[in-house]
């Protein structure tokens, strides 16, 4: 399990371990204690694994 700010790899690439979002905008997010990795696309925190929703629009990812 990973710790509080630890860098960890993922799946997506590098990624910075919080409960909060990471100010590093290099690198993705995850979110812990759920484990959820999220990406920065200028714009906010979009989760690109983790917990499924039922229905995404066409081209979209669920927002952070």
């Amino acid at each position: 399990m990973s710790a509080e700010g630890d860098i960890v790899q993922t799946e997506y690439g590098w990624a910075v371990a919080s409960e909060r979002p990471s100010m590093r905008r290099d690198m993705y997010w995850l979110k812990l204690p759920e484990r959820h990795v999220y990406y920065w696309d200028g714009d906010g925190w979009y989760r690109v694994d983790g917990e499924k929703i039922d229905f995404i629009p066409d081209g979209e990812l669920p927002h952070g």
